[in-house]
């Protein structure tokens, strides 16, 4: 009798069982029986941008005459539901797989292709879905893809965000001075908003040294096939897959000129292992950063208050404001007024009017810690 909870699936292997109604076959199948590693699964991120890859090849190849159209506009149709967000329980193959990521560009090969046939049939998830590509392509152009997608939607945003909210905190806060800190020791004085412009130019750098890595990140492996020589696809299918992707994310992605490079980096032979946990971390570490600086920058900077009384007696207990009057009375009788009042415990300005001669006024306009933090000699 037959087991209501599978459907009979098969490929060049022979049979397998697969879960009744699913829309993948055997090969996901049995890539999830082989890889019961850790239970986690590729981002939901990266099974899009493999899609978008489907769908821009279907369309590719449907233009170059290579596919019929009603069968290239069947699986771009599929592409766009899960793209919509439907069928992503379809892809339950682990991140521990394949080490180019076989699997999961299968998993994406067959649901597409059940999903196109039901718009017509025969549509083949190898010799259809896939015409023209490799994993061996497809998974280091869906690495690049969907982190340059996340990094100009989620990434950027939120950090320049966060260096704006930064900002205007400073803006709020400026003539709100501070002990500085050097040496874990106190230091001259400085105002709250140069110490939080100080945050926000790292902010910045970082979000230049992203856009330099941008270029790069978006030349793209597509087209280069199983070992980066492009066999098995016509010379200009690289560069209009390029274009259509260009055309579908509003960036801008050229073919690599040497998808060699691509298949070898930190690889073995002419493939890297290691692909699915590298798009795993990657975009786990976008979505942290741009998570965290959003949380950062509207739960931390923007509404943050100021303790000014323990600001104040921190700044009128730091002898090193003494450092002032170098210029005037020279470094050692600086020296020896802070050792002075660190003895005797009296606040450096009583012993600086008592051992130089700047009367207790002039003294207190030259100490202004706000004065302090502008630079230059005053007299």
């Amino acid at each position: 009798m037959a087991d209501a909870r599978y459907q009979i699936e098969t490929d060049s292997l022979g049979r397998v069982k697969v879960p009744a109604g699913a829309l993948y076959s055997a090969q996901t199948q049995r890539a999830v029986e082989n890889f019961r590693s850790s239970g986690l699964k590729m981002p939901t991120r990266f099974i899009k941008a493999v899609t978008l890859i489907k769908k821009a090849a279907a369309e590719v190849n449907r233009e170059l005459g290579l596919i019929n159209g009603t069968v290239g506009y069947a699986i771009s149709a599929a592409a766009d539901e899960i793209l919509a967000g439907k069928h992503l329980k379809q892809f339950p193959v682990d991140v521990f797989q394949t080490g180019s990521g076989t699997s999961t560009n299968m998993n994406v090969n067959e649901v597409l292709a059940a999903l196109a046939c039901q718009r017509c049939d025969g549509v083949d998830p190898n010799d259809q879905v896939n015409m023209g590509q490799s994993s061996n392509d497809v998974i280091p152009t869906a690495i690049h893809l969907s982190a340059a997608i996340a990094i100009d939607q989620e990434l950027l945003p939120a950090m320049n965000h966060l260096a704006e909210v930064i900002d205007d905190k400073a803006r709020d806060v400026d003539d709100i001075c501070k002990t500085g800190r050097t040496h874990l020791m106190d230091a001259m004085p400085i105002r709250l908003s140069q110490e939080m412009r100080g945050w926000s130019a790292q902010i910045r750098n970082g979000v230049d040294r992203i856009q330099c890595t941008r270029t790069r990140l978006h030349k793209i492996s597509q087209g280069a096939t199983a070992v980066g020589t492009g066999i098995n696809t016509p010379p200009e299918f690289a560069g209009k897959m390029a274009e259509r992707l260009s055309e579908y994310t509003g960036l801008k992605f050229t073919p690599n000129p040497s998808p060699i490079t691509i298949a070898g980096q930190s690889g073995n032979f002419q493939l890297n292992i290691m692909l699915p946990v590298i798009a795993f971390n990657l975009l786990q570490s976008i979505d942290l950063l741009s998570i965290t600086s959003r949380q950062l920058a509207d739960k931390a900077i923007s509404g943050f208050r100021v303790n000014e009384d323990k600001l104040k007696k921190s700044l009128l207990n730091n002898p090193v404001l003494i450092t002032v009057l170098s210029p005037h009375v020279g470094y050692r009788k600086v020296a020896e007024i802070v050792q002075r009042a660190s003895k005797e415990r009296r606040p450096v300005i009583e012993v600086a009017e008592e051992e130089t001669q700047f009367t207790r006024s002039e003294l207190e306009e030259m100490l202004d810690p706000i004065k302090a933090t502008q630079g230059g000699i005053r007299n």
